[in-house]
Protein backbone atom coordinates (compact mmCIF):
# COMPACT_ATOMS: atom_id res chain seq x y z
CA UNK A 1 0.00 0.00 0.00
CA UNK A 2 1.20 3.53 -0.74
CA UNK A 3 0.01 7.06 -0.15
CA UNK A 4 -1.81 7.22 -3.48
CA UNK A 5 -4.36 4.70 -2.22
CA UNK A 6 -5.36 6.97 0.68
CA UNK A 7 -4.41 10.27 -0.91
CA UNK A 8 -7.43 10.40 -3.21
CA UNK A 9 -10.47 12.58 -3.64
CA UNK A 10 -12.68 9.53 -3.21
CA UNK A 11 -14.16 9.60 0.28
CA UNK A 12 -13.87 6.14 1.79
CA UNK A 13 -16.50 4.73 4.11
CA UNK A 14 -15.65 3.15 7.46
CA UNK A 15 -15.59 -0.41 6.12
CA UNK A 16 -13.08 0.55 3.41
CA UNK A 17 -10.90 2.44 5.88
CA UNK A 18 -10.91 -0.52 8.26
CA UNK A 19 -9.80 -2.78 5.42
CA UNK A 20 -7.00 -0.43 4.36
CA UNK A 21 -5.87 -0.02 7.96
CA UNK A 22 -5.84 -3.77 8.58
CA UNK A 23 -3.82 -4.31 5.41
CA UNK A 24 -1.24 -1.71 6.45
CA UNK A 25 -1.17 -2.85 10.08
CA UNK A 26 -0.58 -6.53 9.30
CA UNK A 27 2.00 -5.85 6.57
CA UNK A 28 4.03 -3.56 8.84
CA UNK A 29 3.29 -5.14 12.20
CA UNK A 30 6.80 -6.02 13.36
CA UNK A 31 8.30 -2.68 12.32
CA UNK A 32 5.36 -0.91 13.90
CA UNK A 33 5.73 -3.03 17.03
CA UNK A 34 9.21 -1.66 17.73
CA UNK A 35 8.08 1.93 17.27
CA UNK A 36 4.95 1.54 19.39
CA UNK A 37 6.64 -0.39 22.20
CA UNK A 38 9.18 2.34 22.84
CA UNK A 39 6.72 5.21 22.63
CA UNK A 40 3.99 3.69 24.77
CA UNK A 41 6.40 2.16 27.28
CA UNK A 42 7.95 5.58 27.94
CA UNK A 43 4.49 7.17 28.08
CA UNK A 44 3.18 4.66 30.62
CA UNK A 45 6.42 4.78 32.60
CA UNK A 46 6.00 8.54 32.95
CA UNK A 47 2.35 8.21 33.95
CA UNK A 48 2.95 5.68 36.72
CA UNK A 49 5.61 7.96 38.25
CA UNK A 50 2.92 10.57 38.86
CA UNK A 51 1.35 10.40 42.33
CA UNK A 52 -1.93 8.54 41.96
CA UNK A 53 -5.27 10.21 42.63
CA UNK A 54 -8.21 8.67 44.46
CA UNK A 55 -11.25 10.32 42.89
CA UNK A 56 -13.65 9.10 45.57
CA UNK A 57 -15.28 12.12 47.14
CA UNK A 58 -14.02 14.29 44.32
CA UNK A 59 -16.47 17.11 45.06
CA UNK A 60 -15.24 17.35 48.64
CA UNK A 61 -11.61 17.79 47.58
CA UNK A 62 -9.69 20.75 48.91
CA UNK A 63 -8.49 23.45 46.56
CA UNK A 64 -4.99 21.94 46.40
CA UNK A 65 -6.37 18.46 45.69
CA UNK A 66 -8.53 19.77 42.84
CA UNK A 67 -5.56 21.67 41.49
CA UNK A 68 -3.40 18.55 41.42
CA UNK A 69 -6.21 16.45 39.91
CA UNK A 70 -6.58 19.05 37.14
CA UNK A 71 -2.83 18.94 36.53
CA UNK A 72 -2.86 15.12 36.60
CA UNK A 73 -5.70 14.79 34.08
CA UNK A 74 -4.26 17.49 31.78
CA UNK A 75 -0.83 15.88 31.84
CA UNK A 76 -2.18 12.43 30.99
CA UNK A 77 -4.29 13.87 28.16
CA UNK A 78 -1.35 15.65 26.51
CA UNK A 79 1.27 12.94 27.13
CA UNK A 80 -0.93 10.17 25.71
CA UNK A 81 -1.80 12.34 22.69
CA UNK A 82 1.87 13.07 21.95
CA UNK A 83 2.84 9.42 22.46
CA UNK A 84 1.01 8.65 19.20
CA UNK A 85 3.33 10.95 17.23
CA UNK A 86 6.02 8.33 16.35
CA UNK A 87 3.37 5.88 15.16
CA UNK A 88 1.88 8.52 12.85
CA UNK A 89 5.32 9.54 11.56
CA UNK A 90 6.12 5.90 10.82
CA UNK A 91 2.76 5.37 9.09
CA UNK A 92 3.06 8.46 6.90
CA UNK A 93 6.59 7.64 5.73
CA UNK A 94 5.75 4.00 5.04
CA UNK A 95 2.83 5.18 2.93
CA UNK A 96 5.37 7.19 0.95
CA UNK A 97 7.21 3.88 0.36
CA UNK A 98 10.14 4.97 2.52
CA UNK A 99 11.90 2.12 4.30
CA UNK A 100 12.07 3.47 7.86
CA UNK A 101 12.84 1.49 11.00
CA UNK A 102 12.25 2.58 14.59
CA UNK A 103 15.58 4.48 14.70
CA UNK A 104 14.69 6.46 11.57
CA UNK A 105 11.21 7.07 12.93
CA UNK A 106 12.45 8.59 16.16
CA UNK A 107 15.05 10.67 14.35
CA UNK A 108 12.32 12.07 12.10
CA UNK A 109 10.01 12.65 15.07
CA UNK A 110 12.64 14.50 17.09
CA UNK A 111 13.73 16.53 14.06
CA UNK A 112 10.10 17.45 13.40
CA UNK A 113 9.65 18.72 16.94
CA UNK A 114 12.99 20.54 17.17
CA UNK A 115 12.23 22.45 13.99
CA UNK A 116 10.24 25.48 15.22
CA UNK A 117 10.80 24.24 18.77
CA UNK A 118 9.84 27.55 20.41
CA UNK A 119 6.50 27.65 18.61
CA UNK A 120 5.86 23.96 19.34
CA UNK A 121 6.69 24.21 23.04
CA UNK A 122 4.76 27.46 23.35
CA UNK A 123 1.71 25.91 21.70
CA UNK A 124 1.78 22.94 24.08
CA UNK A 125 2.15 25.27 27.07
CA UNK A 126 -0.75 27.47 25.92
CA UNK A 127 -3.22 24.68 25.26
CA UNK A 128 -2.14 22.75 28.34
CA UNK A 129 -2.83 25.84 30.45
CA UNK A 130 -6.24 26.37 28.83
CA UNK A 131 -7.22 22.74 29.34
CA UNK A 132 -5.92 22.78 32.91
CA UNK A 133 -7.96 25.90 33.75
CA UNK A 134 -11.12 24.40 32.25
CA UNK A 135 -10.73 21.15 34.21
CA UNK A 136 -9.98 23.07 37.43
CA UNK A 137 -12.98 25.38 37.07
CA UNK A 138 -15.20 22.43 36.16
CA UNK A 139 -14.14 20.63 39.34
CA UNK A 140 -14.74 23.71 41.47
CA UNK A 141 -18.06 24.71 39.92
CA UNK A 142 -20.20 21.96 38.40
CA UNK A 143 -22.31 24.59 36.63
CA UNK A 144 -19.28 25.57 34.53
CA UNK A 145 -18.83 21.96 33.45
CA UNK A 146 -22.52 21.63 32.53
CA UNK A 147 -22.54 24.83 30.50
CA UNK A 148 -19.18 24.29 28.78
CA UNK A 149 -19.05 20.50 28.31
CA UNK A 150 -20.59 20.37 24.82
CA UNK A 151 -18.58 23.33 23.39
CA UNK A 152 -15.36 21.89 24.83
CA UNK A 153 -16.09 18.43 23.44
CA UNK A 154 -16.74 19.98 20.01
CA UNK A 155 -13.46 21.89 20.16
CA UNK A 156 -11.62 18.71 21.12
CA UNK A 157 -13.28 17.02 18.15
CA UNK A 158 -12.18 19.80 15.79
CA UNK A 159 -8.62 19.63 17.16
CA UNK A 160 -8.47 15.82 17.22
CA UNK A 161 -6.33 15.66 14.07
CA UNK A 162 -3.70 18.09 15.38
CA UNK A 163 -0.98 15.52 16.10
CA UNK A 164 -1.69 13.78 12.78
CA UNK A 165 -1.48 17.08 10.88
CA UNK A 166 1.75 17.95 12.68
CA UNK A 167 3.30 14.59 11.77
CA UNK A 168 2.18 14.47 8.14
CA UNK A 169 2.27 18.12 6.99
CA UNK A 170 5.02 20.70 6.76
CA UNK A 171 3.50 22.81 9.51
CA UNK A 172 4.40 23.64 13.10
CA UNK A 173 2.24 22.57 16.01
CA UNK A 174 0.37 25.90 16.15
CA UNK A 175 -0.67 25.67 12.50
CA UNK A 176 -1.53 22.01 13.02
CA UNK A 177 -4.43 23.06 15.24
CA UNK A 178 -5.79 25.25 12.45
CA UNK A 179 -5.25 22.48 9.90
CA UNK A 180 -7.07 19.98 12.09
CA UNK A 181 -9.94 22.41 12.59
CA UNK A 182 -10.32 22.92 8.83
CA UNK A 183 -10.46 19.18 8.09
CA UNK A 184 -12.63 18.08 11.03
CA UNK A 185 -15.02 21.05 10.86
CA UNK A 186 -15.90 20.33 7.24
CA UNK A 187 -17.06 16.78 8.08
CA UNK A 188 -17.68 17.07 11.80
CA UNK A 189 -20.71 14.75 11.93
CA UNK A 190 -18.83 11.97 10.14
CA UNK A 191 -15.74 12.50 12.33
CA UNK A 192 -17.88 12.42 15.49
CA UNK A 193 -19.59 9.17 14.48
CA UNK A 194 -16.26 7.60 13.55
CA UNK A 195 -14.78 8.57 16.90
CA UNK A 196 -17.74 7.11 18.80
CA UNK A 197 -17.38 3.84 16.91
CA UNK A 198 -13.58 3.78 17.28
CA UNK A 199 -13.66 4.49 21.03
CA UNK A 200 -16.30 1.80 21.49
CA UNK A 201 -14.30 -0.72 19.48
CA UNK A 202 -10.99 0.19 21.14
CA UNK A 203 -12.63 -0.17 24.56
CA UNK A 204 -13.68 -3.72 23.66
CA UNK A 205 -10.19 -4.55 22.39
CA UNK A 206 -8.60 -3.04 25.51
CA UNK A 207 -10.82 -5.04 27.85
CA UNK A 208 -10.18 -8.26 25.93
CA UNK A 209 -6.40 -7.80 25.98
CA UNK A 210 -6.47 -6.80 29.66
CA UNK A 211 -8.22 -10.00 30.82
CA UNK A 212 -4.90 -11.78 31.57
CA UNK A 213 -4.00 -8.83 33.80
CA UNK A 214 -6.51 -10.09 36.37
CA UNK A 215 -4.53 -13.34 36.69
CA UNK A 216 -1.40 -11.55 37.93
CA UNK A 217 -0.75 -9.89 41.25
CA UNK A 218 -1.21 -6.17 40.77
CA UNK A 219 1.91 -4.08 40.86
CA UNK A 220 3.35 -1.06 39.08
CA UNK A 221 5.39 -3.39 36.88
CA UNK A 222 2.44 -5.49 35.69
CA UNK A 223 0.38 -2.33 35.20
CA UNK A 224 3.17 -0.84 33.08
CA UNK A 225 3.54 -3.95 30.93
CA UNK A 226 -0.16 -4.57 30.31
CA UNK A 227 -0.95 -0.90 29.63
CA UNK A 228 1.87 -0.84 27.09
CA UNK A 229 0.61 -4.01 25.41
CA UNK A 230 -2.91 -2.59 25.20
CA UNK A 231 -1.59 0.65 23.71
CA UNK A 232 0.49 -1.24 21.13
CA UNK A 233 -2.50 -3.18 19.83
CA UNK A 234 -4.72 -0.11 19.94
CA UNK A 235 -2.23 1.72 17.73
CA UNK A 236 -4.37 0.16 15.00
CA UNK A 237 -6.93 2.87 15.71
CA UNK A 238 -4.28 5.60 15.56
CA UNK A 239 -3.44 4.41 12.05
CA UNK A 240 -7.14 4.29 11.20
CA UNK A 241 -7.57 7.94 12.23
CA UNK A 242 -4.44 8.85 10.26
CA UNK A 243 -5.97 7.28 7.16
CA UNK A 244 -9.24 9.10 7.83
CA UNK A 245 -7.43 12.43 8.13
CA UNK A 246 -5.47 11.97 4.89
CA UNK A 247 -8.60 10.87 3.04
CA UNK A 248 -10.78 13.72 4.37
CA UNK A 249 -8.04 16.27 3.71
CA UNK A 250 -8.04 15.35 0.05
CA UNK A 251 -11.79 14.79 -0.36
CA UNK A 252 -12.59 18.36 0.77
CA UNK A 253 -10.30 19.69 -1.96
CA UNK A 254 -12.70 18.51 -4.65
Amino acid sequence: MNLKVINTQKEYDLYELLGLTWNFYTNNFFSLLNVALISYFLCNLFIITLPDVDIKGIFSFSGNDKGYLSFYLSTIFFVTSLSNLPIIVFTFHRLKNKDVDFVDTYKLTIAKFIKNILINVGTIALFFTCFFIWVLFSLKWVSIFIVSAIPVVMMLLFFSFTVIAFASKEVNLWLSFAYSFRVAHSKWVKVLLYYIFIYFLSAIVSMAISIPYTLFSRSLFTELIFNTIVNVFCSFFVILMTFLFINLDNSIKK
